[in-house]
């Protein structure tokens, strides 16, 4: 009876102290929150460029008479070998973050990872007529964007949280800073379809760009820097 009766006590005791955890450290999670969500709205959509990839590189040259069953293997083939090109473009961004980020520090590697996606996604937006007829520099262009996002945001938004918020309430804000960063996968995931069909390839790019610059605006109001140890 004592179990049964004090659960929905302790689950009010949680209400109340996540609500307090908000309340007390609004900012510093509108810093970690808000820049996990707007980081993954832009990641998580651009993953989704895939397809378009495929083409501009000139990997679906797939001959009309292919057999059903082997037009199927080859699609496969073609989606792995691009997710395999843009995760080797941009392993190198989470080498130089692990190297890096005790040297610049959280915060600075965060907004020069923003700057650099805002600029590689304005330059591939304006300029995407041009570059798909040179498919090997849109490629490393792209890339480019997945290196600066792993060097910057794609570390520093998982490493903050769980460095600038006090014991008793860290496990809480990382949590909800965490599920603000999936909220944003969902966003961007759901939203760039849509985008991209009304407005086209290019227009979405520079909107990502300026998302980028909206996450430094968030950064250097918001985002408190990792204290030293």
């Amino acid at each position: 009876k004592t179990s049964v009766s004090s659960a929905p006590i302790s689950g009010i005791y949680r209400s109340v102290g996540v609500w307090k955890a908000i309340r007390d450290n609004w900012s510093t999670l509108v810093g970690t929150a808000g820049n996990w969500f707007l980081f993954d709205v832009v990641f998580y959509a651009n993953a989704l460029f895939n397809a378009y990839i495929i083409h501009i590189v000139k990997l679906d040259n797939i001959s009309p008479d292919t057999p059903l069953d082997e037009l199927k293997h080859t699609q496969l083939r073609q989606n792995a070998l691009s997710s395999l090109i843009i995760a080797a473009l941009g392993l190198p961004g989470y080498i130089l973050g692990v190297l890096f980020i005790e040297k610049i520090g959280r915060k600075r590697l965060q907004i020069i990872g923003y700057a650099g996606m805002g600029i590689v996604y304005l330059v591939i937006g304006l300029a995407l007529d041009k570059l798909v007829e040179i498919p090997a520099l849109f490629l490393f262009l792209y890339g480019l964007s997945f290196t600066l996002a792993n060097f910057g945001p794609n570390t520093t938004t998982f490493v903050l949280p769980s460095e600038v918020f006090d014991n008793s309430v860290r496990s809480t804000c990382h949590g909800i800073s965490a599920a603000a960063g999936k909220l944003g996968g969902v966003v961007g995931v759901l939203l760039m379809p849509t985008l991209v069909d009304k407005l086209g390839v290019g227009a979405v790019l520079i909107g990502c760009g300026i998302l980028s610059f909206a996450g430094i605006v968030l950064t250097v109001f918001f985002t408190v820097e990792a204290p030293v140890t």
